[in-house]
């Protein structure tokens, strides 16, 4: 009974501090005010691994067996309400804000969505991540959760095969989880070429699983061996722990989405440190950080931190839009919004399925009925869009472009750094005024610079935007340099 006791899951208040924590630095990312937010999204990444193998790790202590189907039944319970809810706000946004231009793409990236393979459609989409001149998709964020959700799916069959093929033999399965994040981290750095569009590296489930499977390690480890017991132990592992609290946030406040040692082991060096943190915070005995992650509001943003990363991207992007907000006054009026709308998703649409089962969630059969007709909605809404309808576009001046590249673009040809497209040039735009295009080719500024921030609406390293972005474009209108080709699809 005693190694039942260490994999049950209680409640940790520190625990809900730390997705504050990581829900607020992905916020202020997407806000354009702090580069290195969006590696809050690792470490979400490595608090579902550890709460997903714990809930795993105490099925099998009590039954030797795992419940697929209830445990997939209890994931779609949590999930998919909050992401129903999300296609039908996608849906307005779509009515009221969206430009018919973008329908198309709106309504592909709801369906990879919906079906979780959200980062392989964007991968295999052939649009560079960081590409300047594209409308961000209020989908852009449902990467991430594309990832765990994949590793919801194929988790439980590998923990079910290996403890039954290892006659429930924990140091297998432990040895298998740091050979896989090892793995991973490997993947990641071939994959990752400096000075390329790195959103294979980034998005991939193989060069992210990293991060899942070394929480996943942590709870299989606890189990295993259980926590440190003696005073001089707790005290090391608090001082380790503050240490790769202080390091992690170090690396938030440094690093942006190109920086190459991240993708040299540099994503499973914070994956490390953020297990750290995690031991440090759930052992028994609460210490400082604990505390500290424990404080009203951290926790509060923790509890509704799914809900709240869900919506408040398409949020900001419609403020963004309708009035023209970046930086800290975006972050002023879409916080607050996000909040609200987060609030309410939790308190009427995911608690009372997750906890009491309303009437229809009890059907399992009930479920895709629910999700064809969000669909069905967003399907309406995006109706007569095929992302080939021309739209305005702002002529920059070359001037004003040299704050958002690096070196001034000489669009002479004969020297400097210019904009290079990557389709074939087909159409000149004039060197001022408006023209009508139907689509970009992309752009290959420095990769990892674009927030929903200070110039604009652009997409950015997790889905978000960044510097690189338009600049005070007016809605719908897409920025591009003077005498930049462009090339309009056949």
């Amino acid at each position: 009974m005693q190694t039942n006791e260490r994999a049950e899951i209680r409640h940790i208040p520190a625990l809900d501090g730390l997705r504050g924590a990581a829900v607020a630095g992905v916020l202020l990312f997407h806000g354009g005010v702090l580069d290195g937010g969006f590696m809050g999204v690792d470490l979400f990444f490595v608090l579902s691994g550890f709460l997903i193998t714990t809930l795993l790790l105490r099925e099998w202590d009590e039954t030797t067996t795992i419940s697929l189907k209830r445990f997939w039944f209890r994931r779609a319970r949590r999930l998919l309400p909050a992401l129903f809810g999300l296609l039908v706000g996608v849906a307005i946004y779509a009515l009221v804000v969206a430009d018919g231009f973008e329908l198309g793409a709106i309504r592909a990236d709801g369906l990879a969505a919906v079906a979780y393979v959200a980062n392989w459609q964007q991968i295999l989409g052939g649009n560079g991540y960081w590409d300047v001149y594209s409308a961000p998709s209020p989908f852009l964020h449902t990467w991430s959760l594309a990832i765990e959700e994949q590793f919801y799916v194929l988790w439980p069959l590998v923990f079910v095969g290996v403890m039954r093929w290892s006659r429930s033999n924990k140091r297998v399965l432990l040895g298998l989880a740091l050979v896989g994040a090892v793995a991973s981290a490997i993947v990641m750095t071939l994959v990752f070429t400096e000075g390329a569009d790195p959103s294979r590296a980034y998005l991939g489930t193989d060069t992210r699983a990293g991060g899942v499977l070394l929480g996943a390690s942590l709870a299989i480890a606890l189990s295993v061996w259980g926590t440190v017991r003696t005073d001089g132990a707790r005290r090391g592992l608090e001082i380790v722990g503050i240490g790769a609290a202080l390091a992690l946030a170090a690396v938030w406040l440094t690093v942006d989405g190109g920086t190459p040692w991240l993708y040299r082991f540099g994503f499973f060096a914070c994956g490390l440190l953020s297990i750290a943190v995690i031991a440090a915070v759930v052992h028994p005995r609460p210490g400082v950080l604990a505390t500290a992650l424990s404080v009203a509001p951290l926790r509060g943003l923790g509890l509704i931190s799914y809900g709240l990363y869900l919506w408040h991207w398409p949020i900001f992007i419609a403020i963004q839009r309708t009035w023209r907000l970046d930086g800290w006054p975006l972050l002023a009026v879409g916080v607050p919004i996000s909040l609200g709308v987060a609030l309410a998703s939790y308190r009427w649409l995911e608690q009372p399925i997750r906890q009491h089962g309303l009437a229809a969630w009890r059907r399992p059969g009930l479920v895709p009925v629910g999700a064809m007709a969000a669909v069905i909605v967003l399907l309406a809404a995006t109706a007569g869009g095929d992302g080939r309808e021309a739209v305005a576009v702002e002529i920059a001046d070359p001037a004003e472009m040299a704050e958002q590249f690096d070196t001034l673009p000489d669009f002479s040809g004969d020297a400097g750094t210019t904009v290079p497209a990557t389709t074939p040039v087909t159409a000149a735009v004039p060197e001022a005024g408006t023209a009508p295009i139907l689509r970009t080719g992309p752009s290959r500024s420095r990769p990892g610079r674009r927030r929903l921030g200070r110039r604009g609406a652009g997409q950015g390293h997790d889905g978000t935007p960044g510097r690189a972005g338009t600049a005070r474009r007016r809605p719908g209108a897409v920025r591009l340099p003077a005498r930049q080709r462009v090339v309009a699809d056949p």
